[in-house]
């Protein structure tokens, strides 16, 4: 997703980055200041990843489901 050599951004690409945006402020904090968890295991839950934020004692692990 781009501007075109006009410094256009097409409108069906606008609607895309205004959809990621909102689905950033409701769930932003699983990505942004987050790492891997560290006790993830794939045999069990295949598709999911965990991440983990040590902003907050315990940490708080999120569930990613691909």
């Amino acid at each position: 997703v781009g501007p075109t050599k006009y410094g256009v951004i097409a409108p069906i690409y606008q609607e895309r980055l205004l959809q990621v945006g909102s689905w950033l402020r409701v769930n932003g904090e699983a990505i942004y200041g987050s790492r891997p968890w560290s006790y993830q295991n794939d045999t069990y839950t295949k598709g999911v990843w965990y991440t983990q934020n040590n902003r907050t004692n315990p940490p708080i692990v999120y569930a990613h489901l691909l």
